[in-house]
């Protein structure tokens, strides 16, 4: 029996305890954390990916009807589990200013490396099965890295920019 076979087991016979009732309001709480703790462990047994270690940017998810909002044109199937790789703050990611250019080619060479099913692009989102989760983990450290070092770059003709404007100023 595998560990999350065997932790989901008795996380069943907790829940099946606090169904009374007045332990509402905390058996909620507890059975959200037992899912949470559930999820981490088979992410890590069947897939290999520590999900603790995820990038603040992927995200695992069920999905359901409240996602049928996004902006994909095709979209993954009710009780789907979904890797979520979406960038709300844009090209910040890099920073404390917007590198939109850069930003754009990553997000490009990402969903080229990653060919994901379904796509948002107007939300700069997309989805893909769990199935290929230690894959998308890696390529996106991959794709970051490189960018990151091509940022370092564009941060320094950015500030010589902003400073020869302040000097300018100044004159």
């Amino acid at each position: 029996m595998t560990k999350y076979k065997e932790l989901k087991e008795k996380y069943d016979k907790i829940l099946i305890l606090l169904g009374d009732k007045k332990l509402k309001v905390s058996a909620y709480k507890i059975e959200n954390e037992i899912r949470k703790h559930l999820k981490d462990v088979r992410l890590l047994e069947e897939f290999c990916v520590d999900s603790i270690n995820f990038p603040e940017c992927i995200k695992y998810y069920i999905w359901t009807d409240r996602h049928k909002a996004t902006n994909c044109q095709k979209q993954p199937d009710i009780n789907d589990e979904i890797i979520n790789v979406s960038f709300p703050t844009g090209a910040y990611i890099f920073g404390d200013y917007y590198p939109k250019k850069l930003f754009d080619d990553f997000y490009n060479e990402l969903k080229d490396k990653l060919k994901p099913e379904f796509v948002d692009d107007i939300n700069r989102s997309f989805y893909l099965k769990i199935t290929d989760c230690k894959n998308i983990v890696e390529k996106y450290n991959i794709v970051l890295d490189k960018y990151k070092e091509l940022n370092i770059e564009e941060h320094k003709k950015y500030k010589i920019k902003k400073l020869e404007k302040e000097l300018k100023e100044l004159s």
